[in-house]
């Protein structure tokens, strides 16, 4: 099974929260208003939501990188 890994750009968050209603299982918003996910290190049944989190990420901050292929996914 893949592992997915999460690379979070938290100073080009804008607290939109896309990814929190995309993904609520793995991200929050802080009190600092900005997003944080709970969890970095994804299975493959975790990525389709993820996936879904980081492409409705208006600034773009989510990336998620494949960590056997180091292939960056998005």
């Amino acid at each position: 099974m893949s592992k997915y890994k999460i690379e979070f750009e938290k100073d080009k968050c804008i607290g939109a929260t896309s990814c929190v209603d995309r993904c609520p299982d793995n991200w929050e918003i802080q009190s600092d208003g900005k997003a944080a996910f709970k969890t970095e290190e994804i299975t493959e049944e975790q990525l389709a939501l993820n996936m879904e989190a980081a492409q409705a990420c208006p600034v773009q901050a989510i990336h998620i990188v494949n960590t056997e292929t180091k292939e960056k996914l998005i």
